[in-house]
């Protein structure tokens, strides 16, 4: 599967609506069958507030058909929403390293 890149601009609007409905955690995510690829993941506490992004999502141009085929896994506890279609942004990345840096340390 071919993923799209998401812009810095596109990430902002996700980590903004994401922040808004209390989401637990963005994150590179390898669902069921990515056989290790990874993709964007973002984690809820439940359903309800993967519902209340999917609507704050809404507001902003493009970014609801992007994110329009999601997946996702039980945690236990909570839920993780992930998009395949999608690359793990640098932001991510770049986040994941150093929060594994400091564990280091």
């Amino acid at each position: 599967m071919t993923q799209k890149q998401l812009t810095s601009e596109q990430f902002d609007h996700i980590e903004t609506c994401f922040m808004n409905t209390d989401g637990e955690d963005i994150m590179s995510y390898s669902g069921r069958g990515m056989y290790g690829d990874q993709c964007l993941g973002l984690t809820f506490e439940g359903f309800s507030d993967a519902f209340n992004f999917a609507l704050e999502i809404g507001s902003y141009d493009g970014l609801a058909e992007l994110l329009s085929s999601p997946s996702y896994d039980s945690m236990g506890r909570g839920i993780v929403i992930y998009f395949r279609n999608i690359a793990v942004p640098s932001e991510v990345i770049a986040r994941e390293a150093k929060e594994d840096e400091d564990e280091l340390v």
